[in-house]
């Protein structure tokens, strides 16, 4: 017989207060509460066209003016969800906390899916924003990392992040560029998963194109990506 000594909504709010910690790419998303949608809606999210460069106004011209106009595109939503069963017997013969280790498997099994996906995405990179080094250079360095950065042109100073593995991440830590006390590398904030393969590293700048939307009580958790 399933476990009915635990009140699954406690369990759920658990979990919901641990989640936010357990999602590697979490500082790459945009984070808000969710309304009324659930998986496999789609959703409507503004996007703002640039109302272009200012020019010289001569003395007592008028200024020219604008229209402010948005595009919308259209996301759609994912549901993630896992769930977990015990028997009373299971719980009485138990020696750890049941409820804490079923929350924080939960945790982890729910941000897991999410960072899949999330990783996924970032795969799916191509074109013009792929860097590659060859020769010398193939292993991942301060040097790499600054070649890199010209990919985001006049945005290079902006906040961005570089994901890696932990082997890259060991020997970068060697490099005379990394800062070991703000974790950074010419200004990137350097995150390391398991997820990064080897020879490989993403350098991201953190946009509006992951959506994490939380739903409270019922602890259902979307990921958007447009």
């Amino acid at each position: 017989m399933a476990n009915t000594v635990f009140i699954p909504e406690l369990i759920a709010l658990g979990v919901q207060a641990k989640l936010g910690d357990a999602i590697k790419l979490k500082a790459l998303a945009f984070t808000q509460d969710l309304g009324n949608e659930k998986g496999g809606d789609v959703i409507t999210v503004p996007k703002t066209a640039y109302i272009g460069d200012a020019t010289a106004v001569a003395a007592g011209a008028l200024i020219p003016v604008s229209d402010f106009t948005q595009s919308t595109v259209q996301v759609p939503v994912k549901k993630y969800g896992k769930g977990v069963t015990f028997t009373e017997e299971e719980v009485n013969s138990a020696y750890s906390d049941v409820q804490g280790d079923a929350e924080t498997q939960l945790t982890k099994s729910i941000a897991n899916g999410i960072d899949k996906d999330m990783f996924a995405a970032l795969d799916a990179i191509t074109g013009a924003m792929l860097h590659t080094e060859i020769g010398a250079e193939a292993t991942l360095t301060g040097a790499v990392v600054a070649s890199a950065q010209a990919k985001f042109g006049e945005d290079i100073d902006e906040e961005l992040y570089l994901l890696v593995n932990g082997v890259d991440y060991a020997a970068l830590r060697q490099d005379p560029s990394f800062d070991k006390v703000s974790n950074e590398v010419y200004g990137a904030k350097v995150l390391v998963s398991n997820r990064v393969g080897a020879g490989k590293a993403f350098l991201v700048k953190p946009d509006s194109k992951f959506h994490i939307k939380v739903k409270r009580l019922k602890h259902q958790t979307l990921l958007d990506v447009p």
